[in-house]
């Protein structure tokens, strides 16, 4: 069976698949030439180098996101193009650091900020808050998947499985500890009369009424 011709395209794909296995770390003209069965040199013809090899990935991670339509409502096209990004970059989490970070952006990373802007400039932004408003929807999708990529899930696990589990954990099985009244009055003005009530509610804990307590006396008691 022939091999199909070599080509940017498919030499950048390859670089994407590199990635996924090993990070940017592990990209580099001879593991992308392995990966499509090729020596380092065969790729020259198609990319200059590591440096356009890195150019190419950081503009094929944006043909994977969704573009939002100009003169449509901004925020449904916003957040669709939100939740484009979050899953493209959850599955290409070495994406994170090489979007905003390279110096030759490619036709798919000025076409992708075009329709960004164009949207937004569309629905009456300035451009001056179009800009701020395209730099806090990334900041904030950008910082969740950071969050969500380094969070310690196991083999297979869900967000949801995880999040079950840590809610498991952490729920509490005590009440909270009483506190015992002062037996004199403190120069502060606290007296025998704050008590602790335990919390009968999701309101939290409250006083009775009375003067606040005193940190240096109303420590609390075990078992009280």
């Amino acid at each position: 069976m022939s091999r199909p011709p070599l080509s940017r395209q498919r030499v950048i794909e390859a670089a994407a698949r590199v990635a996924d296995t090993s990070g940017l770390a592990g990209v580099s003209m001879r593991t992308v030439g392995r990966e499509v069965g090729v020596e380092a040199m065969s790729l020259y013809h198609h990319v200059a180098g590591k440096e356009a090899l890195l150019d190419g990935l950081a503009d094929w991670v944006f043909e994977q996101v969704a573009l939002p339509v100009a003169g449509a409502p901004w925020r449904t096209e916003m957040e669709a193009r939100a939740h484009s990004a979050r899953r493209v970059l959850a599955a290409h989490p070495w994406g994170l650091g090489l979007l905003e970070s390279r110096r030759s952006p490619g036709p798919a990373t000025l076409g992708h900020h075009d329709a960004v802007l164009g949207c937004l400039r569309s629905a009456g932004f300035t451009v001056a808050l179009a800009a701020h408003a395209f730099s806090v929807l990334d900041a904030y999708t950008y910082g969740f998947v950071l969050t969500e990529v380094n969070l310690p899930f196991e083999p297979g696990e869900s967000t949801e499985d995880f999040v079950s589990s840590v809610s498991r954990r952490c729920r509490c099985t005590t009440t909270w500890p009483a506190r015992r009244p002062c037996s004199t009055a403190s120069p502060t003005g606290c007296s025998s009369r704050s008590r602790y009530r335990p919390p009968a509610g999701p309101g939290g804990p409250r006083w009775k009424p009375g003067r606040a307590p005193h940190a240096g006396c109303c420590r609390p008691t075990r078992g009280a």
